[in-house]
Protein backbone atom coordinates (compact mmCIF):
# COMPACT_ATOMS: atom_id res chain seq x y z
CA UNK A 1 0.00 0.00 0.00
CA UNK A 2 1.53 3.42 -0.95
CA UNK A 3 0.33 6.51 0.90
CA UNK A 4 1.49 10.37 -0.25
CA UNK A 5 2.41 12.19 2.52
CA UNK A 6 -0.19 14.85 1.77
CA UNK A 7 -2.85 12.63 0.82
CA UNK A 8 -2.45 11.03 4.59
CA UNK A 9 -3.23 14.52 6.09
CA UNK A 10 -6.39 14.64 4.12
CA UNK A 11 -8.20 11.68 4.49
CA UNK A 12 -11.47 11.67 6.54
CA UNK A 13 -12.14 9.18 8.98
CA UNK A 14 -13.67 5.86 7.35
CA UNK A 15 -13.77 1.72 7.51
CA UNK A 16 -12.59 0.13 4.21
CA UNK A 17 -14.19 -3.37 3.46
CA UNK A 18 -11.59 -5.85 1.60
CA UNK A 19 -12.31 -9.16 2.52
CA UNK A 20 -9.60 -10.38 0.22
CA UNK A 21 -7.06 -12.65 0.87
CA UNK A 22 -4.69 -10.88 3.56
CA UNK A 23 -6.90 -8.00 5.02
CA UNK A 24 -10.32 -7.95 6.26
CA UNK A 25 -11.45 -4.22 6.48
CA UNK A 26 -8.49 -0.99 6.88
CA UNK A 27 -9.54 1.78 9.37
CA UNK A 28 -8.42 5.67 9.27
CA UNK A 29 -8.96 6.89 12.72
CA UNK A 30 -7.55 10.26 13.63
CA UNK A 31 -7.03 12.33 17.12
CA UNK A 32 -5.58 15.65 17.79
CA UNK A 33 -2.11 14.46 17.30
CA UNK A 34 -2.07 11.67 14.82
CA UNK A 35 -3.25 9.67 12.17
CA UNK A 36 -3.82 5.90 12.27
CA UNK A 37 -4.38 3.51 9.78
CA UNK A 38 -5.71 -0.41 11.58
CA UNK A 39 -5.67 -3.15 9.46
CA UNK A 40 -7.41 -6.62 10.08
CA UNK A 41 -7.03 -9.85 9.20
CA UNK A 42 -7.53 -13.09 10.12
CA UNK A 43 -3.72 -14.22 9.12
CA UNK A 44 -0.88 -12.82 11.27
CA UNK A 45 1.09 -10.68 8.65
CA UNK A 46 4.32 -8.93 8.46
CA UNK A 47 4.16 -5.08 7.90
CA UNK A 48 7.19 -3.39 6.29
CA UNK A 49 6.69 0.25 6.37
CA UNK A 50 9.19 2.44 4.23
CA UNK A 51 9.09 6.30 5.32
CA UNK A 52 10.46 8.75 3.08
CA UNK A 53 10.03 12.59 2.40
CA UNK A 54 7.44 12.57 -0.06
CA UNK A 55 5.76 9.59 0.53
CA UNK A 56 5.31 6.25 2.09
CA UNK A 57 4.61 2.77 1.50
CA UNK A 58 3.48 -0.17 3.83
CA UNK A 59 4.32 -3.45 2.03
CA UNK A 60 1.97 -6.30 3.79
CA UNK A 61 3.40 -9.76 3.53
CA UNK A 62 1.78 -13.33 4.66
CA UNK A 63 5.12 -15.15 5.27
CA UNK A 64 3.25 -18.52 5.50
CA UNK A 65 2.28 -17.73 2.17
CA UNK A 66 4.15 -21.37 0.66
CA UNK A 67 3.93 -19.81 -2.72
CA UNK A 68 8.27 -20.34 -3.59
CA UNK A 69 8.17 -16.50 -5.17
CA UNK A 70 9.88 -15.65 -7.58
CA UNK A 71 10.76 -12.09 -6.72
CA UNK A 72 11.79 -9.39 -9.90
CA UNK A 73 13.39 -6.27 -8.98
CA UNK A 74 13.51 -4.28 -11.65
CA UNK A 75 16.48 -1.45 -11.10
CA UNK A 76 16.71 2.04 -9.92
CA UNK A 77 13.11 3.85 -10.46
CA UNK A 78 11.65 7.32 -9.19
CA UNK A 79 14.23 9.44 -8.25
CA UNK A 80 17.10 7.19 -9.12
CA UNK A 81 17.63 6.70 -12.77
CA UNK A 82 20.36 4.29 -12.48
CA UNK A 83 23.10 4.67 -15.10
CA UNK A 84 22.68 7.38 -17.57
CA UNK A 85 24.41 7.99 -20.48
CA UNK A 86 23.68 10.75 -23.57
CA UNK A 87 20.27 10.47 -22.31
CA UNK A 88 19.94 6.88 -22.20
CA UNK A 89 18.56 6.22 -18.83
CA UNK A 90 19.17 2.44 -16.62
CA UNK A 91 15.37 2.45 -14.95
CA UNK A 92 12.73 2.17 -17.98
CA UNK A 93 14.37 -0.82 -19.44
CA UNK A 94 14.50 -2.42 -16.23
CA UNK A 95 10.82 -1.66 -15.57
CA UNK A 96 9.45 -2.92 -19.34
CA UNK A 97 11.77 -5.99 -19.21
CA UNK A 98 10.57 -7.41 -15.56
CA UNK A 99 7.12 -6.81 -16.71
CA UNK A 100 7.40 -9.07 -19.67
CA UNK A 101 9.42 -11.51 -17.62
CA UNK A 102 6.30 -11.46 -14.80
CA UNK A 103 4.00 -12.30 -17.80
CA UNK A 104 6.03 -15.49 -18.89
CA UNK A 105 6.59 -16.73 -15.72
CA UNK A 106 2.93 -16.24 -14.76
CA UNK A 107 2.03 -18.21 -17.83
CA UNK A 108 4.05 -21.24 -17.00
CA UNK A 109 2.56 -21.40 -13.61
CA UNK A 110 5.03 -19.62 -11.31
CA UNK A 111 4.33 -17.33 -8.55
CA UNK A 112 5.89 -14.33 -9.11
CA UNK A 113 6.16 -10.56 -6.83
CA UNK A 114 7.19 -7.73 -9.19
CA UNK A 115 8.49 -5.00 -6.52
CA UNK A 116 7.42 -2.40 -8.24
CA UNK A 117 5.02 -2.08 -11.00
CA UNK A 118 5.54 1.96 -12.01
CA UNK A 119 8.10 4.13 -11.53
CA UNK A 120 8.91 4.78 -7.53
CA UNK A 121 11.91 4.65 -5.93
CA UNK A 122 12.96 1.75 -3.52
CA UNK A 123 15.15 1.57 -1.59
CA UNK A 124 18.12 -1.20 -1.84
CA UNK A 125 17.37 -2.57 1.98
CA UNK A 126 13.48 -2.79 1.11
CA UNK A 127 14.07 -4.54 -1.75
CA UNK A 128 15.81 -7.63 -0.66
CA UNK A 129 14.16 -7.33 3.22
CA UNK A 130 10.91 -7.64 1.05
CA UNK A 131 12.06 -10.99 -0.58
CA UNK A 132 13.66 -12.70 2.79
CA UNK A 133 10.44 -11.65 4.18
CA UNK A 134 8.42 -13.74 1.52
CA UNK A 135 11.25 -16.82 1.70
CA UNK A 136 11.43 -16.39 -2.04
CA UNK A 137 12.47 -19.49 -4.11
CA UNK A 138 14.92 -16.49 -6.10
CA UNK A 139 15.81 -12.90 -5.88
CA UNK A 140 16.07 -11.70 -9.50
CA UNK A 141 17.54 -8.10 -9.79
CA UNK A 142 17.35 -6.63 -13.73
CA UNK A 143 19.82 -3.59 -14.38
CA UNK A 144 21.95 -1.88 -17.51
CA UNK A 145 25.66 -2.03 -17.45
CA UNK A 146 27.22 1.10 -18.16
CA UNK A 147 31.42 1.53 -18.47
CA UNK A 148 34.23 4.09 -19.66
CA UNK A 149 35.01 1.74 -22.47
CA UNK A 150 31.78 2.42 -25.14
CA UNK A 151 33.31 -0.46 -26.93
CA UNK A 152 31.90 -3.20 -24.05
CA UNK A 153 29.40 -4.87 -24.76
CA UNK A 154 27.06 -7.87 -23.65
CA UNK A 155 25.31 -9.40 -20.75
CA UNK A 156 26.73 -9.97 -17.22
CA UNK A 157 25.23 -12.65 -14.28
CA UNK A 158 26.42 -11.77 -11.25
CA UNK A 159 25.28 -14.34 -8.17
CA UNK A 160 26.32 -14.88 -4.50
CA UNK A 161 25.25 -18.39 -3.42
CA UNK A 162 23.99 -20.41 -6.35
CA UNK A 163 26.08 -20.81 -9.42
CA UNK A 164 24.30 -23.50 -10.71
CA UNK A 165 21.32 -21.74 -10.79
CA UNK A 166 23.06 -18.22 -11.85
CA UNK A 167 24.96 -20.36 -14.43
CA UNK A 168 21.29 -22.09 -16.37
CA UNK A 169 19.58 -18.61 -16.71
CA UNK A 170 22.93 -16.77 -17.56
CA UNK A 171 23.35 -19.36 -20.89
CA UNK A 172 19.00 -19.54 -21.42
CA UNK A 173 19.41 -15.65 -22.00
CA UNK A 174 22.43 -15.83 -24.36
CA UNK A 175 20.65 -18.83 -26.37
CA UNK A 176 17.68 -16.40 -26.51
CA UNK A 177 19.66 -13.29 -27.22
CA UNK A 178 22.46 -14.23 -29.47
CA UNK A 179 24.41 -11.28 -27.10
CA UNK A 180 27.86 -11.09 -26.32
CA UNK A 181 28.50 -13.38 -23.02
CA UNK A 182 30.58 -10.95 -20.73
CA UNK A 183 30.85 -14.12 -18.40
CA UNK A 184 29.64 -14.90 -14.73
CA UNK A 185 30.72 -13.87 -11.45
CA UNK A 186 30.73 -13.84 -7.84
CA UNK A 187 29.72 -11.13 -5.82
CA UNK A 188 29.47 -10.38 -2.07
CA UNK A 189 30.00 -6.86 -1.81
CA UNK A 190 26.57 -6.01 -3.77
CA UNK A 191 24.08 -5.47 -0.63
CA UNK A 192 21.08 -7.01 -2.40
CA UNK A 193 22.89 -9.95 -3.03
CA UNK A 194 24.97 -9.74 -0.14
CA UNK A 195 22.06 -9.34 2.36
CA UNK A 196 19.60 -12.12 0.63
CA UNK A 197 19.09 -14.69 2.59
CA UNK A 198 17.46 -16.37 -0.57
CA UNK A 199 18.93 -17.47 -3.65
CA UNK A 200 19.57 -14.16 -5.68
CA UNK A 201 21.24 -12.83 -8.68
CA UNK A 202 21.67 -9.69 -10.67
CA UNK A 203 21.46 -9.59 -14.72
CA UNK A 204 23.16 -6.57 -16.47
CA UNK A 205 21.05 -6.73 -19.88
CA UNK A 206 23.86 -4.62 -21.61
CA UNK A 207 25.73 -1.71 -21.67
CA UNK A 208 23.64 0.96 -22.31
CA UNK A 209 27.16 2.98 -22.99
CA UNK A 210 26.93 0.93 -25.88
CA UNK A 211 25.18 1.74 -29.02
CA UNK A 212 24.28 -1.79 -30.09
CA UNK A 213 23.42 -2.72 -26.86
CA UNK A 214 21.09 0.21 -26.01
CA UNK A 215 19.24 -0.50 -30.01
CA UNK A 216 18.78 -3.32 -28.20
CA UNK A 217 17.40 -3.00 -25.44
CA UNK A 218 14.77 -0.18 -26.61
CA UNK A 219 14.04 -2.80 -29.19
CA UNK A 220 10.54 -4.70 -27.97
CA UNK A 221 11.09 -8.11 -29.56
CA UNK A 222 14.43 -7.91 -28.44
CA UNK A 223 13.12 -7.91 -24.90
CA UNK A 224 10.41 -10.21 -25.32
CA UNK A 225 13.54 -12.55 -26.37
CA UNK A 226 15.24 -12.00 -23.13
CA UNK A 227 12.17 -12.42 -21.23
CA UNK A 228 11.52 -15.70 -22.82
CA UNK A 229 15.22 -16.62 -22.03
CA UNK A 230 15.22 -15.42 -18.53
CA UNK A 231 11.96 -17.44 -17.95
CA UNK A 232 12.97 -20.93 -19.91
CA UNK A 233 16.66 -20.76 -17.70
CA UNK A 234 14.07 -20.34 -14.41
CA UNK A 235 11.53 -23.39 -15.64
CA UNK A 236 15.09 -25.44 -16.67
CA UNK A 237 16.67 -24.72 -13.34
CA UNK A 238 13.21 -25.32 -10.83
CA UNK A 239 12.13 -27.97 -12.70
CA UNK A 240 15.57 -30.26 -12.38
Amino acid sequence: MKFDSYRVRMLEDELLIYNDSLLNTVEIKSDEDYKYIIFTSDKKLVFYPNTRDYDSTITIIDPDNNKNYIVIDPGHGGLDPGAVFEGRIEKGVCLELSMMLYEELEKRGFSVYVLREEDIFLGLNERIDIANLLNAALFFSIHVNSFDDHSVHGILTQYKTDKEMATTIHNNVLAATGSKNMGIGYRNDLLVLNKAKVPAMLLETGFLTNTEDWERLTDQEYLKKMALGIAEGITEYFNN
